[in-house]
Order: C-alpha cells, then sequence, then structure tokens
C-alpha cells in the first residue's frame, strides 16, 4: 500500500525524480570510476608470490637510479648475505619471422632465475632452468598466447633464431614492462648486453644495461639488505676504481617503484572527487528538504484525517528510496 501510494506521488513529479538520479549518478559514477583506479595500481597485490620484491639499481652522486653492470652484477649474486634471489632482465626488440608476414615483439631477456625471484608458477608448461639447453626457449605473455593462438607452434623464429616455447605466463603478468609479448632466457650468466664491446658480459663494469629485481630473504628487512649492499659498493668501489668509484647501490621497494609517480596524483584525485560526492548528497538532500517543505500543509491534512506519525515517516523514507 505505502509503496503503491510512493510510486503515484513520484510519477506527479518527473523532473525531482530525475534530477535526484541524475545527481547521485554522476557522484558515485566518477566515485566508482577513480577508487577502481586506485584499487588496481595501489591496492591490488602485484601478480606474484607474497615475498617482498625489490627492484635494485646502481648510483651516482645526484642520479639515484641507474642501470647495472653484467660484472657488478655477479658479485652481488655472490656477495650478499639478504637475499634469496637476485635476477636480472634487459628489454629487447624482436622480428618474429615464422609467420605470414614479419612481427615486432617486445621482448625481455632475462636470467634463469628470473621468474623464480618473482615466484611465478606458469599457466602452462615451466619456468626457465639452469640447464645450458635452455638457453634458446621463450616463455610467452598470456595476452600475446591468446592473441596469437592460432598461429602459434612449438618453436618462434626470432631475429632469424629458432627458439622453444615452453610456457605462457599468467594473466596480467607484465613485470617488468607493461608492453613485454615474451621472456627470453639470457644463454650467460647476465643478459646480453645492447652493444657487442668484445668483452664477455660477466665482466662487464663500464657499460650499464641491466635491471635486477631481488627477493628478500625471510626476516630480512629492507634497512639491513640496503646496508649489507652498501658494504659490498664500497669494496667494489675500492677495487675497480676506474668504473665504480662512487658508485652505490639503492634498495627501492617494487610497488612504490611502480607507483610512485602516479601515487600523489591518485590521492589528491580521489580526495577531489569524494568531495565531489559529497556535494551530490548534499545537492539531493536539500531536494529533499524543499520538497517536504512544500508538503507541509498536505502532510498536516493527513495528519488531521487520523494518519499516524509512523506511516508518514514511512511513505517520506519510501519515497527518499525509490527515488533514489
Amino acid at each position: 500500500m505505502i509503496f503503491r501510494s510512493t510510486l503515484r506521488s513520484l510519477s506527479k513529479e518527473p523532473g525531482f525524480v530525475a534530477t535526484s538520479i541524475v545527481t547521485l549518478a554522476l557522484g558515485i559514477g566518477a566515485s566508482t570510476a577513480i577508487f577502481s583506479v586506485i584499487e588496481s595500481v595501489l591496492l591490488r597485490p602485484l601478480p606474484s608470490g607474497e615475498a617482498q620484491r625489490l627492484v635494485v639499481w646502481e648510483t651516482e652522486p645526484d642520479r639515484p637510479e641507474l642501470n647495472v653492470a653484467g660484472a657488478n652484477l655477479i658479485d652481488w649474486q655472490d656477495q650478499n648475505a639478504s637475499f634469496d634471489g637476485l635476477a636480472a632482465f634487459t628489454p629487447v626488440l624482436l622480428t618474429r619471422g615464422d609467420g605470414d608476414a614479419p612481427e615486432r615483439l617486445a621482448g625481455v631477456e632475462v636470467t634463469p632465475n628470473f621468474f623464480d625471484v618473482m615466484d611465478v608458477l606458469p599457466h602452462l608448461g615451466r619456468g626457465f632452468t639452469d640447464d645450458l639447453t635452455d638457453a634458446e626457449t621463450v616463455i610467452l605473455s598470456y595476452e600475446y598466447w591468446e592473441r596469437a593462438s592460432g598461429a602459434l607452434r612449438d618453436t618462434l623464429t626470432l631475429n632469424d633464431r629458432n627458439y622453444t616455447v615452453i610456457g605462457v605466463t599468467p594473466p596480467g603478468f607484465k613485470i617488468p614492462f607493461e608492453n613485454a609479448d615474451l621472456w627470453t632466457r639470457s644463454p650467460k650468466r647476465v643478459p646480453t648486453p645492447p652493444i657487442d664491446v668484445g668483452v664477455p658480459p660477466d665482466e662487464l663494469r663500464g657499460l650499464h644495461w641491466l635491471r635486477a629485481i631481488a627477493r628478500l630473504k625471510p626476516g630480512v628487512t629492507i634497512e639491513s639488505a640496503q646496508a649489507d649492499l652498501d658494504v659490498i659498493a664500497a669494496r667494489l668501489a675500492s677495487t675497480y676504481s676506474e668504473d665504480n668509484a662512487q658508485r652505490g647501490i639503492q634498495l627501492v621497494l617494487l610497488h612504490e617503484q611502480i607507483t610512485g609517480d602516479v601515487r600523489p596524483a591518485l590521492f589528491v584525485l580521489s580526495g577531489a572527487v569524494g568531495f565531489l560526492l559529497l556535494i551530490a548528497c548534499a545537492n539531493v538532500a536539500n531536494l529533499l528538504l524543499a520538497r517536504a517543505a512544500g508538503r507541509q500543509k498536505k502532510i498536516a491534512i493527513r495528519a488531521s484525517l487520523g494518519a499516524t506519525r509512523g506511516r508518514i515517516v514511512g511513505e517520506l523514507l519510501t519515497e527518499s528510496l525509490v527515488s533514489h
């Protein structure tokens, strides 16, 4: 009975109903959209295992984030006491030549332990191993595998070399690069440098082309790990002063590295949108108050005819719920 009465009342005021709905829809829609962005960027866990990850950088005065030299990476791996694993990677452009037409792909060359450090199990197949027979193997991103599944084979021809497809990453795994299509295994202990300088990659200290990612051992804090690597950096600066003088090591949490530039802007935007939702709610409240003020005479007549206070309040609340 109350519901039917409410519908009849609201049908006589379509402008009020439409204005209320549109006002709330704008506020709620904007808030939902921004929260979805914040949840995906700041709150959602990374698509990897639970252990803490770090990005490892070499540093110079006034340049806190530099790529890593191959020989330095080897020393970090051998001398640190803080990590369960330290992996390296570098982006590579690959041309797939076994299809109907050449296809440019965004590749990542990684050390064999990369997926172990990330604690990521393949969606299909397996990960890389230290076995030298894995030197020409490739793991595809789920998105590329899905996009090109009709044309995939057991092997791919990349830059005129045949690679065996051994696995597919889980959906959404895009670390370290958003556009990564596939991952190849480094044929040596460190990934291949972009230019050939006639020196083995694991002996190069003057060329800095690698990015490194590490997993802390259980119970080790980032502060103690940083102290550990500071000792290693000082030792390398003393031993290899020509290439490592004034070079340090900096640890950065992976999540902060990914979101660091956008975090302040997203928080400011979320505050602004929250304020917008508050304004929308206040406007709707004012509409309800104005409507109630205009109905004082009608409510007074109903009360004089015997309508109880509870029934009147119930109808008003029902109208508010139905109209919004």
